[in-house]
This record gives C-alpha cells, structure tokens and sequence, in this order.
C-alpha cells in the first residue's frame, strides 16, 4: 500500500469514507490471519503460532521514559511496577494507535490497556514468564 498525501482542508466526505473502509478492511484481514496462523498452530501442538498477535515493536519508542504513576502510592512507579498514565500524555500517541485497534498489547516485558470508564488511562503490567 502506498502513502498517499492529502491535503487536510480539501478532504471530501467520500474521501474520508474511503479511508475508513481501506482501514476496516485491513484490520478484517488481520484478524483472519491471526486466526489461520493460531488454527495452524494449535493443530500442529503450539500455543500461539500468530506472535503478532498481541504482541506489538515500536521501533524508537520508549515506554519507560513516561510518567507513569503507582496504582498504590500515585507517585512515580518503580520501573516493573503495574501502573496508569493519562491516555493524552506526550509519547503515548504510537501505543494508543496500537491500543484503539487491539485490547491489549505486549511490548517488550509489559502488557499494556486502555482503562477507566471512559478509557481515558492506558494501564501497564509486568508480563509474568511461565515456568
């Protein structure tokens, strides 16, 4: 697919209709894909074939340079620690693409959500290793 340029202030109804089915239909897609590659691993004994699945790269992003605040104390959490940030804080923009599309995401050794009534937080916690 290619990037197209638009000019924001020309942009017409069926343009912007256009878009939205272009998105639709990609995330259609991926989420049948996801299910093909998890169908074909659990036939052939895996647990999850699809690692996209949930798991998300942002190449250049850093999660932990953010604010984020202690479900217990409300101050600064420890770098492994569960926490919450605001869902409109500067350096979010990349993962709330991400969490507008999934309901959670793994990156790097959290898992990331949106929470709050409104979905106005997005809510980290550390990913346990199985043993």
């Amino acid at each position: 697919m290619s990037e197209r340029k638009i000019d924001l202030s020309k942009v017409t109804d069926f343009e912007i209709a256009q878009l939205i089915a272009e998105r639709d239909i990609a995330h259609f897609r991926m989420e049948r894909l996801d299910e093909l590659l998890s169908g074909i691993g659990q036939a052939k004994g895996f647990e999850d074939a699809a690692p996209g699945k949930n798991s998300v790269d942002l190449p250049g992003v850093d999660l932990s340079n953010l604010p984020w605040k202690s479900y217990a104390t409300k101050e600064a959490a420890k770098p492994t620690e569960a926490a919450w940030i605001f869902k409109d804080t500067h350096g979010t923009e990349s993962l709330l693409a991400i969490l507008k599309t999934k309901d959670k995401a793994k990156i790097g050794s959290f898992e990331y959500s949106l929470s709050g009534q409104e979905k106005q937080f997005i809510s980290r916690k550390l990913i346990k290793e199985k043993t």
